[in-house]
């Protein structure tokens, strides 16, 4: 998952309820404490608005598959 600011793949992924868009955490929390606002939409968006993406780990491409082979 790319936080939908930096495009960096996600270490702490969080969704937007307002938006669907996912953040990292870090990155979306510093956002909000300055803007007050969704970057996707421009709607108000607080922390308690944000979902916590809970993934399994491993490399990326390889989740759901057993051994990362087809």
């Amino acid at each position: 998952m790319h936080c939908g600011i930096s495009g960096e793949v996600c270490e702490e992924p969080v969704l937007s309820r307002p938006s669907g868009v996912v953040y990292e955490k870090r990155v979306i929390l510093k956002y909000i404490e300055a803007e007050h606002k969704d970057p996707a939409n421009g709607e108000e968006l607080t922390p308690d608005d944000l979902i916590t993406v809970k993934s399994s780990k491993g490399k990326e491409g390889t989740e759901g598959r057993e051994g990362g082979r087809v």
